[in-house]
């Protein structure tokens, strides 16, 4: 442990290695901002008079796309839009219910705004929505009539009902959800750039082993990959995608990226090991981008995940990731490394 804690020192002490785990928290904040739902902050004022214009106004205020708030008077509400705190406001009078009957929308509702307002522009749509949700009866009662029904809408419902040909659904099983669902996910990622960056760690381990420091060579690597697994977690959490699972994942990740970045402890040549990074670098990006493998494409990714161990991650792969690390431990007993 003694061991392993000075190597944790160690990496603490390189500009570039600290960068790279401060870069992961900075790029998932920038994501967490940029996704906030910005329209979702535009506040709208509503007023009405009259059963049906506040049936409406109720349902307005339902409105998840938009904030929607009554008021119980307009002047209140044209205080709030003055001082900004909505951005226009719907008016609904009590000559509102005497235009729906009649069918008469023509500048029905009246909308109060200001010269900086143009919020409206994009919720009037979902306005006229619940407004015809009111007078769908209306139109329909008018449509029946037209095509020489003497009947309301209700009365020929419960007729249609009565019968035997009512329509009715066909339920139809999608199958295996894993194999149709593939959401992208932010922890992938940066489980991607944990992997990538624990390579560095065996770079290091490759100069102390030229230098006959052999002793606890995994340690070397594995306090990279630890610093670079938890930077990923916090850089996750902050996403917002954080659970007890993915928890469990990342810490049994920490011994899996470690053991697939002392593979490349054996290379020797430094020089080379950087030349194939940009290489481990894209295949790794392409394997935990799981989207991308569709149709036949599965099998080749069925093979990459094994190779670049990301792709058991991105599955959730418990026991794979634990008997990938085991795989390289059995190696490096063979091959006879000091590895703690």
């Amino acid at each position: 442990m003694t061991a392993f804690l000075i190597y944790i020192k160690r990496c603490l002490r390189i500009k570039m290695f600290l960068a790279v785990l401060i870069f992961m928290p900075l790029i998932a904040i920038i994501f967490a901002v940029s996704g906030k739902d910005i329209i979702g902050d535009i506040k709208f004022g509503v007023y009405s008079e009259g059963d049906f214009g506040k049936h409406i106004a109720k349902e307005l205020e339902k409105e998840n796309t938009f904030k929607f708030i009554v008021y119980d008077s307009i002047e209140k509400m044209m205080r709030d839009m003055v001082v900004c705190e909505i951005d226009s406001g719907y008016i609904f009078d009590k000559d509102f219910e005497k235009a729906v009957k009649k069918l008469d929308f023509k500048e029905s509702i009246n909308i109060l705004r200001k010269d900086s307002s143009s919020g409206y522009n994009f919720a009037n749509e979902i306005v006229f929505s619940k407004v015809l949700n009111v007078a769908s009866p209306f139109v329909s009662n008018k449509f029946l009539n037209d095509i020489g029904i003497d009947k309301t809408v209700d009365e020929y419902y419960g007729d249609i009902l009565g019968r035997l040909n009512v329509f009715s659904f066909n339920f139809i099983e999608s199958g295996d959800k894993k194999d149709i669902e593939r959401d992208f996910r932010f922890e992938n990622i940066f489980a991607c750039f944990a992997l990538i960056g624990s390579i560095f760690g065996g770079a290091v381990c490759i100069g102390d082993k030229k230098r006959n420091i052999k002793k606890g060579s995994f340690f070397n690597v594995l306090a990279f990959s630890s610093l670079l697994v938890f930077s990923a977690f916090i850089s996750t959490a902050i996403c917002g995608e954080v659970s007890l699972f993915v928890f469990f994942k990342f810490a049994i990740f920490v011994f899996t990226s470690a053991s697939f970045a002392y593979l490349f402890t054996f290379v020797r040549n430094i020089f080379l090991l950087y030349g194939v990074i940009p290489v481990l670098m894209i295949f790794s990006f392409l394997v935990s981008v799981n989207d991308l493998w569709i149709g036949t494409m599965r099998v080749f990714y069925d093979i990459f995940k094994w190779i670049f161990p990301v792709g058991l991650y991105c599955d959730g792969n418990i026991i794979g990731m634990v008997g990938y690390f085991c795989a390289v431990m059995i190696l490096c007993i063979i091959k006879k490394e000091e590895l703690f």
